[in-house]
């Protein structure tokens, strides 16, 4: 039995190789980015100018997503602020 961290191959894995399911994903993603994208441009173009407009917004929600409104209950206690008129005070001692 090999020890924690230690494989039985001392060779291992390359550094940078990439492994089965990173190469997977990687295909998804250029299939999406790609071959996908060019068959959603011609479905798009393919529709009359309400439906597209639909789609479109619809589309555009992975996108740019809606941001969700905020509130914020605070309560603020402040006290009265004292007020001098200190130009009258200069005046007097002139």
């Amino acid at each position: 039995m090999f020890k924690k961290g230690v494989s039985g191959n001392l060779s291992g894995r390359p550094k940078g190789a990439k492994g089965k399911r990173q190469q997977e994903w990687e295909q998804l993603g250029e299939f999406l980015t790609e071959t996908g994208a060019q068959r959603v441009k011609a479905y798009m173009e393919s529709l009359n100018d309400k439906e597209f407009f639909e789609k479109y917004k619809d589309l555009l929600n992975y996108f740019k997503p809606k941001m969700q409104s905020t509130s914020i209950d605070a309560k603020v206690e402040a006290k009265p602020i004292e007020y001098r008129n200190v130009s009258k005070e200069f005046k007097d001692e002139e």
